[in-house]
């Protein structure tokens, strides 16, 4: 009877130690995409999409990448004019495969055909916005950051979000501050529920 416990135990220890290494020991692999990341957005396991930083025509410009093969190639849908003053205001949302909204340059675009076309919603700022941060909870309704860019510490608006309704057709701004000095917060992530926004 002893020797039953005894060779159970061996076998629990053992798919205890496979189970944990299945778990925690797995392989990372790094894929060199462009000058440097911005944003990342996953659907499912395998497919999802990145925004980067890309040197071209001796420019830098933003992409954003889908890849469908969970990381290993990807393929650009969108990219921008070049802008070598500020390569960090740029942000967007993929709902679904087919629908999503980009926001830059004070410009909101969306698609619904995959990124093979966007077309430009309205312009909800005149100045850039420094690192803006996109979330839709479904296709109607999402909300954007701004943060000023570049800082003037006579501005009396710094940050702000947008709410963005009727699939991009209209937006209202329910938050708005200021600091008093040349230091300006950033809003770096946006959560949203049914009824709440929660920023960091």
């Amino acid at each position: 009877m002893k020797t039953n416990k005894y060779i159970q135990y061996i076998i629990l220890n053992f798919l205890f130690l496979i189970f944990t290494n299945s778990i925690y020991c797995q392989e990372w692999q790094a894929t060199d995409i462009g000058y440097y990341g911005h944003n990342i957005d996953f659907l499912n396991a395998n497919t999802g999409f990145i925004g980067v930083t890309i040197i071209e025509d001796n420019h830098e410009k933003y992409k954003i990448l889908k890849t469908t093969n969970k990381g290993i190639s990807f393929s650009p849908i969108w990219t921008s004019t070049y802008n070598d003053w500020n390569v960090k205001g740029v942000g967007f949302d993929m709902i679904s495969e087919q629908t999503g909204y980009v926001y830059t340059e004070g410009i909101l675009y969306r698609t619904t055909n995959g990124g093979n076309n966007w077309v430009q919603r309205f312009q909800i700022a005149y100045e850039e916005s420094f690192y803006p941060i996109i979330k839709f909870a479904n296709e109607n309704l999402g909300f954007i950051s701004y943060t000023r860019y570049p800082f003037v510490a006579l501005d009396t608006a710094k940050q702000k979000i947008y709410k963005i309704t009727n699939g991009g057709n209209s937006w209202t701004i329910p938050f708005s501050s200021s600091t008093a000095n040349n230091w300006t917060p950033i809003i770096k992530d946006i959560s949203i529920s049914d009824t709440n926004i929660i920023m960091v």
